[in-house]
């Protein structure tokens, strides 16, 4: 019995080697307290340790998380600080090298929340700008200090502020735009949409208490509201984002030409997993724009430089997206692609007009009359 019991075991732990199943967000077998190969023991083996390197790592780190806990008792501010410190280096090691799952961000975990249509409905979005508005004020008061000392007139100055805040929310027009996949337009929005409510709260306060605030007070209440109003309203676009980074395929991409056609095709790679690519920046002729970031992807080079940096990056895929390449030098990039064996591509938007049914005035070449 004893024996069929080990060999149980180790079928458990090959099948968990094998199933890409996750065990964060999705129940089933295997999960957290299942014996089976995803557990820090296992992962250390699969680093390259030995058995006795991974024995001494994790004595090591009972030792130390031990200690730190008998000299908190002696010195309290060594057990906070040490504790942060813990907290972020086993957080990173965690999902840098042992727990692939928990990396919530990279593997979209959060993007369904932004499915779900209560979400998406404008009483959600009021109540979430009047918790905001209350933080911000909040914020303000405990760094620039108490305003009377009086708990029933303090509440009805913050009860003030967040309505005038709301009022000028809704003037600046932010509930009625969308922003599941919000871009410039939407995020330009917003933030005009939150000055204009501090400026209502700043006018609403001065009505309604004549007294003047610091204004230090007003400029930390509008950084923190902006803060969050259009944070909030960016979040599934900066999610989404990080997520088609940590996706991206294996065909390793050089786009030539960082205007915006090189953006437009940065955003279909990413935005299209299915192409399977993996940007890895740009090279343009711009001398002006070596060294910089388009869009958190680096402009390489340029300029007699491109065969260069094809090797160095190890690239699989050059793209064209520059409109003003000349026909020689498109002959010369296709030359140099040969040389080092890099495919090259085109990238270009096209717009076609919808053929007209047959019998139609347009497909019989007449206008109608």
């Amino acid at each position: 019995m004893q024996r069929s019991s080990a060999f149980a075991d180790q079928g458990t732990i090959e099948r968990a080697r094998r199933d890409p199943e996750r065990f964060v967000l999705k129940s089933g077998s295997p999960r957290l307290f299942t014996p089976d190969a995803r557990h820090i023991p296992h992962r250390l083996l699969g680093l390259g340790l030995s058995q006795s390197a991974a024995l001494a790592v994790l004595y090591g780190g009972a030792i130390v998380l031990g200690g730190l806990a008998f000299v908190s008792v002696r010195w309290p501010w060594i057990g906070l600080w040490g504790g942060v410190a813990a907290v972020l280096v086993l957080g990173y090691s965690a999902t840098r090298w042992w727990y692939e799952e928990l990396r919530l961000l990279d593997r979209g975990a959060l993007l369904p929340l932004f499915d779900n249509q209560f979400v998406h409905r404008r009483a959600t979005h009021v109540a979430y700008d009047a918790a905001a508005a209350a933080v911000a004020f909040l914020a303000a008061t405990a760094l620039v200090g108490p305003l009377h000392g009086d708990p029933l007139g303090d509440w009805l100055r913050a009860g003030v502020v967040v309505a005038a805040t709301l009022a000028g929310l809704w003037i600046g027009g932010i509930y009625r735009a969308s922003y599941l996949h919000a871009g410039m337009a939407e995020g330009l929005n917003a933030t005009r949409s939150a000055l204009v409510g501090a400026v209502l709260a700043w006018f609403a306060w001065l009505l309604a208490f004549g007294a003047l605030w610091p204004i230090a007070g007003w400029l930390l209440y509008a950084y923190v509201l902006l803060t969050l109003v259009v944070g909030g309203r960016m979040l599934s676009r900066l999610l989404l984002h990080a997520h088609e980074r940590a996706t991206s395929g294996t065909r390793r991409v050089v786009i030539y030409g960082a205007g915006r056609a090189g953006r437009q095709a940065l955003g279909n790679m990413l935005g299209n997993p299915a192409l399977g690519f993996l940007p890895l920046g740009f090279v343009d002729d711009d001398p002006g724009l070596h060294g910089a970031e388009v869009q958190g992807y680096p402009v390489h080079g340029g300029n007699g430089e491109v065969e260069q940096i094809l090797a160095r990056l190890e690239a699989s895929d050059l793209v064209i997206t520059a409109a003003g390449v000349t026909p020689e030098r498109r002959l010369e990039i296709a030359a140099l692609c040969r040389r080092s064996g890099v495919r090259l591509l085109n990238f270009q938007v096209q717009w076609d007009a919808d053929p007209a049914p047959p019998g139609t005035p347009a497909a019989l070449g007449g206008a109608a009359t």
